[in-house]
């Protein structure tokens, strides 16, 4: 076949399910749905379907950037449980997270004298008000 014979069967093609899909739009449309009950569940949610793909359409980059966020932050956990799981790595991580809270988190008390002295003798209120009759 030479492509002009193509051309017009294809156009003959298009022409046919154009007029086919007319004809079925105006059946739908003379259909008669005044009997019909619809549960109100089935408009809350078309409703928010509708919602939800007019933010989509809306938020563009950041709602594909929170589900690409969402996606790597489920991966990372599921990663650390399996890595968790595994008890050499498990006690590795410990003992890293200990030196590391011990080396640059907790506060210490260097000095040269005893802990003893350092601490002052204090009055409870009860000696204080012996002291003073």
């Amino acid at each position: 076949m030479n492509t002009a014979k193509k051309d017009n069967l294809d156009a003959l093609i298009l022409l046919s399910a154009h007029v086919l899909a007319e004809q079925n739009c105006k059946e739908f449309s003379m259909t008669d749905t005044s009997d019909v009950v619809r549960p109100r569940s089935l408009d809350r949610r078309i409703e928010r379907m509708i919602r939800r793909e007019e933010q989509r359409r809306a938020q563009g980059f950041f709602f594909a950037a929170k589900r690409v966020a969402a996606t790597l932050l489920i991966v990372c956990t599921v990663t650390a449980v399996a890595a968790m799981s595994v008890k050499s790595v498990c006690n590795l991580f410990f003992k890293t997270s200990i030196e590391q809270r011990e080396e640059y988190i907790s506060i210490r008390l260097v000095t040269d004298t005893d802990a003893a002295e350092i601490v002052k003798i204090q009055y409870r209120p009860t000696d204080i008000s012996r002291s003073t009759q």
